[in-house]
């Protein structure tokens, strides 16, 4: 507990570390909304029989691996607050677009998008935080971190079964994609502002 609190107290000094914290939770709370209700998805929107979701599942993937090939590169020409921010708009962008399709093959490009942005706010958060965590403490701060987004992906996944009961899968995706809107609207501009500043410490 004493390492914990050490941990937090240097958090909660650091106004990029939590709108780091801010977006990862974020990001972490609506894909598991749509991860909740994922075959769901699979089973009454698209119609997949039980293969056709795994490859479903597989083809995305692989689309999600590709693009993160292109992480390191994107961070270096732009930085790692525009990957971040680039990487949200395209989990949003995903989660929209599944609302709004019942076409399978359209169905895993567009999921595959929310791969791709989420590996590429992964690289884009891990980089920073290693910049901006003292290496003797990253362990410490970092499980504040990882403590913030696990309950935060637990807690989409109990709103997204709330939302799906009370009315369908794909306003659930859609409510998920609005909420990486105001994400984006929230917390973008403070992270572009504070993320260069902080990573030349």
């Amino acid at each position: 507990m004493a390492d914990f609190r050490q941990g937090l107290r240097v958090f909660r000094k650091d106004s990029a570390l939590k709108l780091l914290a801010a977006i990862a939770a974020s990001t972490a709370f609506c894909q598991s909304m749509v991860f909740a209700i994922l075959v769901l998805y699979g089973k009454q929107v698209l119609h997949l029989s039980s293969t056709g979701y795994g490859l479903f599942l597989a083809f995305a993937s692989v689309i999600g691996v590709t693009g993160a090939f292109y992480a390191g590169p994107l961070q270096r020409r732009f930085g790692a607050g525009m990957l971040i921010i680039g990487g949200t708009a395209l989990a949003m962008l995903s989660y929209i677009g599944l609302a709004f399709t019942s076409s399978a093959v359209l169905a895993v490009f567009v999921f595959g998008l929310q791969e791709v942005g989420v590996v590429v706010v992964n690289v884009g958060s891990v980089t920073s935080r290693q910049h901006l965590i003292p290496r003797n403490l990253y362990g410490r701060v970092g499980s504040v971190h990882r403590l913030a987004v696990t309950c935060a992906g637990v807690a989409g996944a109990l709103v997204a079964g709330l939302v799906a009961s009370a009315s369908s899968v794909p306003v659930t995706m859609l409510s998920a994609g609005l909420l990486m809107v105001f994400v984006l609207v929230a917390f973008g501009p403070a992270l572009l502002r504070r993320l260069p500043v902080a990573s030349a410490k």
